[in-house]
């Protein structure tokens, strides 16, 4: 581990504004540490290279942050750790390379006070940055840098924390691929020859989809898998308060069926049949965003069969 010990007379390093020179030195501190995991990117110095626009987006995201008790220097060896594991992973954070990350944050405890849960918050966002930076809109990596060099507030506006889903699967079906995955309840809005999954935004609801469509008569056991996805993948269905009728239900599926045919948007948001005030989330798998599309953890459920007849 590094010897973060000076001589009584060395002065203290000075400290370094947010901004490119941060978080480069951020990066070298984090390289400086020995562990397993950042030995794999010494040899790679291309990894070192901070993309541009990055420094801009890591300022503004901790100004973001509005909490004083998180500082930059807390914080910016988080988002160095994000712009170095980002490329050897290729952007998958799935809950392997969470558990990895996790350990490595352990190692680097003497740069930073921040605990795990903290910091994941940071690397996630950063990593949902360097995955999709050209959906962001057009000039804002100069906007940002631009603010930076000023002194004033960033007022641009982007919400870059990744949303969860939820759904219900067969341990068998939990296994595979998404791609492979295969669903019910998209029928409630879709034709059956329509490829599409059904997620849904509570576990809760999830659970509650499960046992009304498929009930406790399979001894298979479930499995709640948890997704998440950048907010700019997801788009709502237009409602009109008040009106539930059968036309208003028709109009509906038409819009679904439209979303759906023109592949609008990866992921659309639908009013829940099963529980009102909640919502699901229909998938389009054709849609070229769908890997980007993540898969997190799958958790095995204990269902209590004895309450089957209720």
């Amino acid at each position: 581990m590094l010897n973060l010990e000076l001589p009584v007379d060395a002065p203290s390093p000075p400290p370094v504004a947010p901004g490119p020179e941060g978080l480069r030195r951020a990066m070298q501190d984090v390289l400086s540490v020995e562990s397993d995991f950042v030995s794999k990117f010494l040899p790679r110095q291309a990894m070192a290279r901070i993309p541009s626009g990055f420094p801009a987006f890591a300022q503004w995201h901790h100004r973001q942050l509005d909490d004083p008790t998180v500082t930059w220097a807390d914080a910016a060896p988080a988002y160095a750790l994000a712009c170095l594991s980002h490329a050897a992973y290729g952007g998958a954070f799935d809950p392997s390379v969470e558990w990895e990350l996790e350990l490595q944050w352990a190692d680097l405890a003497p740069l930073s006070r921040l605990p795990w849960p903290q910091a994941r918050r940071l690397v996630m966002a950063a990593w949902a940055y360097l995955s999709d930076d050209t959906s962001l809109p057009e000039g804002l990596d100069a906007a940002l840098e631009a603010a930076s060099h000023a002194d004033e507030d960033l007022t641009a506006q982007l919400d870059l924390e990744l949303v969860p889903a939820f759904v219900v699967l067969r341990a068998s079906m939990a296994r595979l691929p998404m791609a492979e995955w295969r669903t019910r309840g998209q029928e409630r809005w879709l034709p059956t020859d329509t490829p599409a999954l059904l997620l849904a935004a509570s576990p809760a609801l999830a659970l509650l989809d499960c046992l009304t469509l498929h009930g406790f008569n399979e001894e298979e056991p479930r499995c709640l898998a948890r997704l998440a996805f950048a907010p700019h993948l997801l788009r709502g269905l237009e409602e009109n308060p008040g009106q539930d009728d059968a036309l208003a239900q028709a109009r509906r599926r038409r819009d679904v069926a439209r979303w759906a045919a023109q592949a609008e948007s990866l992921l659309l948001r639908v009013p829940s049949p099963t529980c009102p005030g909640e919502f699901n989330l229909l998938v389009n798998p054709r849609h070229p965003d769908f890997a980007r599309l993540q898969r997190f953890d799958c958790r095995l459920l204990h269902l209590d069969r004895r309450r089957q007849g209720h």
